[in-house]
């Protein structure tokens, strides 16, 4: 049996909104509050966007992302 050190997810979403869809792909669970996974694509609105997403716990025990656009 092994026991790593660290273990984490390669996570790939899409985040709705109204004006289109933005690609994210990073690791889940969060591994620490600077956490951040990249913005890989999107469609209408954000089709052309770059970035990164920030992934942070609340007060209330839901996540919080913050989107960072990169035109």
């Amino acid at each position: 049996m092994i026991h790593p050190e660290k273990f984490s997810l390669l996570c790939s979403s899409t985040a709705e909104f109204a004006d289109g869809q933005i690609s994210i792909s990073g690791e889940f669970p969060p591994t620490d509050p600077d956490s951040s996974g990249a913005i890989t694509g999107g469609t209408g609105a954000y089709e052309d966007v770059g970035g990164e997403v920030t992934v942070a716990p609340s007060d209330t025990g839901t996540l919080l992302l913050n989107f960072f656009l990169v035109p």
